[in-house]
């Protein structure tokens, strides 16, 4: 009895069947390389718990700069995702979507941390995810300008503007200004 009652100390002692591990937990995240500017995207989170208990009132936070506002100053937008309890050896998946703005070639990241509970404890533990980064293929609006190359003095002519959402989604309160040259004088507008 007392080599077997050894043998199972020692099983248990060097298993860690029962301890906690935060290696044991596999976080990762999926969003698209690349986007065009204005569009929604998918971003996927996937949360594996590989401890033999259960961790709890787990929930990830992500942060990025969505480009959108008119100020010229950052907006970053900050999300938190919910994936509640997450059993032993079991895996939870949740998708948010994201519109990310901003000039063509420009390079977004997505940050994230993964914060949850363990039993016996009272204390929050995190994780932060691998940073993503995700590239603007295309501006949200396009303009041309059509113009004569040449005009003569006191002459009329006109200049037209042709403005394209390269977006899915309404763009609102979108402002054009333009500099006119020396001398130029303002007659009317269409819009």
């Amino acid at each position: 009895i007392f080599i077997l009652a050894s043998g199972f100390a020692l099983y248990s002692f060097y298993s860690n069947s029962s301890s906690f591990s935060k290696d044991k937990i596999d976080f990762f995240i999926n969003a698209p390389i690349s986007l065009d500017s204005g569009n929604d995207a998918e971003v996927d989170f996937s949360v594996t718990n590989k401890n033999t208990t259960s961790i709890s009132e787990a929930y990830i936070i992500i942060s990025y700069n969505s480009g959108e506002n008119i100020s010229g100053n950052e907006n970053l937008i900050t999300k938190r995702i919910d994936m509640g309890e997450i059993l032993p050896n079991t895996s939870i998946n949740k998708s948010i979507s994201i519109s990310l703005f901003g000039n063509e070639s420009d390079v977004k990241n997505i940050d994230s941390t993964l914060f949850y509970k363990v039993p016996a404890s009272k204390a929050e533990f995190n994780r932060t995810g691998t940073p993503i980064s995700v590239l603007i293929k295309s501006s949200p609006v396009s303009i041309s300008v059509n113009s004569l190359k040449e005009v003569h003095q006191n002459n009329n002519f006109d200049i037209n503007l042709s403005i394209v959402n390269n977006t899915n989604n309404e763009i609102k309160n979108l402002l054009v200004s333009a500099r006119p040259p020396n001398d130029f004088v303002y007659s009317s507008s269409s819009l």
